[in-house]
């Protein structure tokens, strides 16, 4: 083997330690994406004390949890925001009373959705008006511009054992923007 061949036969190892190198954390990438996107980005917490809700008026509460972006994860931060409504009042028995849950992004763009002074709620990006029922209000003469009414999500009222205090318990979920139909974010 002359110098020439045993130079060539060095840059072909090197060339080829070079691209393992490189193909090694490029497959992490995909395969991690892959994986993620499997997996429910769906957040279920006690967001609040079922004493603290007036009947019959939106409280709006953040949703804290751990969120992570491709090379930080951040423990308690706000992951959302969540529109809650008490349907009964402080007669009805806590194990029977009713809360609604609604999202607190619009589902046209994503906009903050957020309460005026009749009890509606407005977006403030575009304008839409959503009722207390989260159902849009058509305008008089205005198209309505978001795709559908306000995305619910799942809440349900749980007794904590120690204090013998009733929360709502909510699931905090993304849904896709500018869709007709409520479809999760996976």
């Amino acid at each position: 083997m002359n110098r020439r061949s045993a130079l060539a036969f060095i840059a072909r190892v090197c060339a080829a330690l070079c691209s393992v190198v490189i193909a090694i954390p490029g497959v992490a990438y995909v395969v991690d994406g892959l994986r993620r996107r499997s997996s429910s980005q769906s957040t279920k917490q006690r967001v609040a004390r079922l004493m603290d809700l007036p009947p019959n008026k939106p409280v709006q509460v953040a949703v804290v949890g751990n969120r992570k972006d491709a090379w930080m994860s951040y423990p308690n931060e706000t992951v959302g925001r969540v529109w809650l409504i008490r349907r009964n009042d402080d007669k009805t028995p806590a194990n029977e009373t009713k809360v609604d849950a609604f999202t607190a992004t619009c589902p046209h763009l994503g906009c903050s959705i957020q309460l005026a002074a009749n009890q509606q709620f407005v977006c403030p990006c575009h304008k839409a008006v959503f009722g207390s029922d989260g159902q849009q209000v058509q305008a008089a003469g205005h198209k309505a511009p978001a795709p559908r009414g306000m995305d619910s999500l799942e809440c349900q009222l749980v007794e904590d054992p120690q204090s013998k205090q009733w929360w709502v318990e909510v699931t905090f979920q993304r849904f896709q923007q500018g869709s007709a139909t409520k479809h999760p974010v996976t």
